[in-house]
């Protein structure tokens, strides 16, 4: 994550072409990337003694981030990005944890796969397994870019710098939450092995996640000036 924010900032903020050229490589894999670190934090969610206030909390930071790259990235907004639907998602898990914990771990990853299968083609007006049981959506829903949240949005009039609508991505979370509650049947040696480095980055995340953009960006602005004055 934080090298992809580092080509970015350098790529698309500072125009640096070959920074571009190393994002246009890697976009293939990025929603794999994506999807693992949704899929963590549902695992997380059942770690947690708190997912509304984790949720609302989280809420809060990406109203943040939104008005603030709004404010001084216009063109790199970001509406609705990964936080805003870890965001959401950690609150609606919150409502529905013990309706979650009642269903059978291995029926509940199946479903959530089946409908993120389902609905990843939703922004693009229609819903199907691979071109089977299609249903096309009502145009009605991609008039205006108030429910971009949901995946329905004007195409060619909306863009959001970072985009993670709550369908499909919502039920790689809520997979990741069935994942979850087999915690205590990990392998022995994740209870009792522990890298120091690893436990900070994990006790911080949320901090790292929301300070190293804002690091790189002022390294970035740094060095360009020293180079241009030199």
């Amino acid at each position: 994550m934080i090298f992809y924010h580092t080509f970015f900032t350098l790529g698309t903020l500072f125009k640096i072409n070959f920074f571009n050229q190393i994002m246009l490589f890697f976009e293939p894999v990025e929603p794999i990337f994506a999807g693992l670190f949704i899929l963590i934090s549902g695992i997380a969610s059942q770690l947690s003694h708190s997912n509304l206030k984790r949720g609302t909390i989280l809420l809060f930071i990406s109203i943040i981030v939104t008005i603030f790259t709004r404010l001084f990235f216009p063109d790199n907004t970001i509406w609705f990005g990964v936080l805003h639907l870890l965001a959401v998602s950690m609150i609606l898990f919150s409502l529905f944890k013990k309706i979650v914990n009642k269903i059978p771990i291995i029926i509940g990853i199946i479903i959530n796969v089946l409908l993120f299968i389902y609905t990843v083609n939703i922004s693009d007006g229609y819903l199907s397994f691979f071109g089977l049981l299609k249903i096309t959506l009502s145009q009605n829903l991609y008039q205006n870019n108030l429910f971009a949240p949901f995946g329905f949005y004007i195409h060619g009039n909306f863009l959001s710098a970072d985009y993670f609508p709550l369908f499909p991505w919502i039920f790689i979370f809520f997979c990741g939450s069935f994942i979850g509650k087999k915690n205590d049947k990990f392998p022995k040696f994740m209870y009792i092995k522990h890298i120091k480095f690893f436990s900070f980055l994990g006790r911080h995340s949320l901090i790292i996640y929301i300070t190293h953009q804002p690091v790189i960006f002022a390294v970035a602005f740094i060095i360009q000036k020293i180079v241009s004055f030199l």
